[in-house]
């Protein structure tokens, strides 16, 4: 069996290789000092179609084998670990949108994630349940066509560049952990 990446791979590779040697590194290390980020590189990674390999084409996307995205968040984790987490976690509100949303939220969100327009991050930990996703005491309460979400995440992957975020609250608590449903929320300020 052959693993060697094919020829398409490897130009990938090599151009995502140039842009986090040349634009990243060099600005990271000041941007960890001041412990800051750019979101500018997400954006120039969605100007160059790389945050959408896990979006269906009719919402902007480009479905790719997931070796291109492993290329991606490899390269780009070189340059920066941090810059490389926040893509994994953009990745991450993609992916459950694309597999699980209606397709009204598909079409709200899926070309604005595919773009960089809108950047994503993932909120599931909260103070008292840590790891434990079963143990999340988050509510949400249905409010005519709407939800109120009430509750605390202690830890919100991407929350430094994020304009979206996948968070998970409870609907049925007395479902326990098959009450807990996810929410695409967006940054309203």
């Amino acid at each position: 069996m052959d693993f060697s990446l094919t020829p398409e791979q490897i130009e990938f590779q090599e151009k995502v290789r140039e842009y986090s040697e040349k634009e990243i590194a060099p600005k990271q290390k000041e941007l960890d000092e001041k412990n800051d980020f750019d979101k500018g590189f997400m954006k120039k990674m969605g100007d160059f179609g790389w945050l959408n390999f896990n979006i269906p084409e009719k919402f902007g996307g480009t479905i790719k084998e997931s070796l291109f995205g492993s290329i991606l968040f490899e390269e780009v984790s070189k340059a920066s670990a941090s810059t490389g987490a926040n893509l994994d976690v953009h990745y991450l509100l993609s992916e459950a949108l694309a597999v699980y949303a209606t397709d009204e939220l598909k079409e709200k969100y899926l070309p604005r994630l595919a773009t960089g327009e809108l950047i994503g991050a993932f909120g599931i930990t909260e103070p008292h349940a840590g790891s434990d996703a079963a143990a999340i005491k988050a509510l949400a309460v249905r409010d005519g066509d709407d939800y109120i979400l009430n509750g605390e995440k202690s830890i919100v992957a991407g929350a430094c560049l994020a304009d979206a975020y996948i968070t998970f609250f409870n609907v049925a608590p007395e479902k326990g952990y098959k009450g807990i449903t996810a929410f695409c929320v967006e940054e309203s300020g």
